[in-house]
This record gives structure tokens, sequence and C-alpha cells, in this order.
């Protein structure tokens, strides 16, 4: 009885002193860890004291160079080596966002449109069926070859990305002719980036604060008149080709916002 007690005592204290180690082992491997994750975190703070330090020398040393103090402040934060390669970076992204979209024109349809003109789905039969009706109705179904269509939502945009330059112009010239046929709840545009989008929004509001201090007209059709060259023209602010500007439309004709 002796002997057995003896030998299960020997066990559960070697069977203990194995779990011991194992936690040990592991405490000293968290321990490792944290070590390793506060030097991390102290040699950020050094950077970012760094960092602190020459804003704050830069902020000081602008209050004696020439240009407003915003312009002097970026003009020396950009010299920062992480300043600079986080503009790179962004314009480098944007640029090639640019580049991918430049020969890219999108298919879209109003929300409100009920029924709707375009066909709901993703599949490349149907959507290609739809942009061949869209080209069709404005007299550029020749162009169909030239274009590959794509619709990621099945209730989104048609994407066309056009094979040249030329192409993409000739679809958006002809664009306008929708408004007068069967598609006349769809529209055809450029291609953006976000950055690009935003701008044109941005462009739209400040067209639509502009207009509505224009006397001639009501509402949405609010215009000023003029004459240019002995001709009485009517005007209103709009937005073309990414610039905010006067559109003119001659006196005798219909007046109607393009």
């Amino acid at each position: 009885m002796t002997n057995i007690t003896k030998t299960m005592l020997d066990t559960t204290v070697k069977d203990l002193k194995a779990e011991l180690k194992k936690e040990m082992e592991v405490a000293l491997g968290r321990i490792k860890s944290l070590e390793e994750k506060s030097a991390i975190m102290e040699a950020k703070i050094a950077s970012l004291e760094k960092d602190n330090t020459e804003l704050k020398a830069i902020v000081e040393g602008t209050a004696n160079l020439p240009g407003g103090t915003t312009e002097r402040l970026w003009a020396e934060m950009v010299k920062l080596p992480a300043v600079k390669n986080s503009i790179t970076s962004i314009v480098s992204v944007e640029s090639d966002h640019s580049k991918q979209r430049e020969k890219n024109l999108v298919i879209m349809e109003k929300v409100s449109n009920d029924p709707k003109l375009l066909l709901e789905g993703t599949g490349d039969e149907l959507v290609k069926e739809e942009v061949l009706k869209v080209l069709t109705a404005i007299g550029e179904q020749g162009c169909n070859g030239k274009v590959k269509a794509t619709r990621f939502k099945a209730n989104g945009r048609v994407l066309l990305a056009c094979d040249d330059m030329g192409t993409k112009l000739k679809i958006l010239k002809a664009a306008r002719l929708l408004k007068d046929r069967q598609y006349a709840g769809v529209f055809i545009n450029n291609d953006r980036t976000v950055a690009e989008a935003a701008h044109e929004k941005g462009l739209r509001a400040d067209a639509k604060d502009k207009n509505s201090n224009l006397t001639k007209g009501t509402g949405n059709l609010k215009y000023e008149q003029a004459t240019i060259n002995g001709k009485k023209v009517k005007w209103y602010w709009g937005v073309r080709g990414a610039l905010l500007k006067k559109i003119f439309k001659p006196s005798d004709d219909e007046y109607q916002r393009a």
C-alpha cells in the first residue's frame, strides 16, 4: 500500500512539474512578445515626438517667410519625407485610376424610372443586348464591337470600356439624342474617379447656388440675358468639362436647360 501511494505521489509530482514548466514557457513567451511590442511602441512614440518637434520648428520658422500662413506652412510640411511619400502615393493611385477611366463611359438610369428602361441583371448577353439597344437609339450601333460592357450589380450602372478615345467621344457626343428617344431616362456619362466625382458634385452645388441668384425666370430655369456680337442670348451657370462656366443659348429658342 505504501509503495503504491509513493508511486502515485511521484507520478503526480512529475505531472505537476511538467504542467508548471509548460505554463512557465507560455508566460515567458508572452513576456517576450510584450517586450517586443513595447519596443515597437517606444520606437513609434520616438518617431512621433520627432515629427512633432519638426512640425513645431516648421510652424515657428514660417513666420518670416513670404506668403500667407497656410502657404508657408504647406511649403515646409511637404519637405517632410512622411508627408511627401503620403502625397506621392495618393497622386500615384489617383493617376492610375484616371488612366484606367479615361476611355471609359457609364450608362446609368434614373432611380425613379418605373418601369425600368434597362433590364436588370449581370449576364454578358443581357448586358450586351441592352448596350446595343442604347447605341442603336443614338445611331451609334456600329460602335458596339468597339466597347466592352460590364455590369457589376444587377440594378447598377453599365461600364463601357471603349477601345479608343475616338469611339468614346463619338458615343458621348451622340448621347444627347437619348433625351428625345425611348431612353429619355437613361444617361451616358464619363466614368470618373472618386475625386473627380466629388469635384463635379461640388461644382454642381456651386452652379445651383449661383443660378439661384439670377434675376430672370423661375425655379430651376432662372437665367440672365446678355448681348453678344449684336445678338441677344440667355445664359445660366453649368458644369462642362469639369469646369463651372456660363452656358449660353439663343434668346429666340425655347428656353430649356441642357
